[in-house]
């Protein structure tokens, strides 16, 4: 899984500052990554939070199709950590504009980790995750992150770093 571990020394984002149910979902996908995309820990996680198995799974399938079709590996903070990189962040946006009704917002960042062949089906897997999140009364905000204090995205051809 191409993941690139960020060591970002602004730290941008406060992820404490993040609604419960945008720290629920970074937290899940953080202590993901961070088991190589294997182990309970998502399932536990969100199952603890009241989501059926149905949409774990559709989580688990949309980071599955960035770590395997994905134009680079994206930068994610260890569990814990605090600062927030540019793809959590864009995450929880895409998730909270899908939960608004705007998925147009949501396929900009799709569009920043897949080729356009798959943006539709990056989408459909996150609505389906948006929905139940939605469902369990776990609402994120319409903006859940400050989408002008994420660092810019990497210029298109440069490779992702590994620190």
């Amino acid at each position: 899984m191409p993941v690139s571990p960020c060591t970002d020394p602004l730290r941008h984002s406060d992820p404490a500052a993040l609604s419960p149910s945008a720290r629920l979902v970074l937290d899940a996908v953080r202590g993901w990554f961070d088991a190589g995309g294997h182990g309970t820990g998502l399932c536990l996680t969100l199952a603890r939070a009241g989501l059926p198995a149905v949409a774990v799974t559709r989580l688990a399938a949309a980071l599955s199709l960035i770590g395997v079709s994905g134009r680079r590996g994206i930068a994610l903070h260890a569990p814990g950590s605090a600062g927030l990189s540019r793809d959590e962040g864009q995450l929880l946006i895409a998730l909270a504009a899908l939960q608004a009704g705007e998925p147009w917002r949501a396929q900009r960042a799709a569009a920043e980790w897949l080729p356009p062949r798959l943006v539709p089906r990056m989408i459909g897997l996150l609505a389906a995750f948006a929905a139940a999140l939605a469902s369990a009364g776990l609402r994120l905000p319409r903006e859940p992150v400050d989408e002008t204090a994420l660092p810019p995205a990497w210029p298109p051809g440069r490779p992702p770093l590994l620190h």
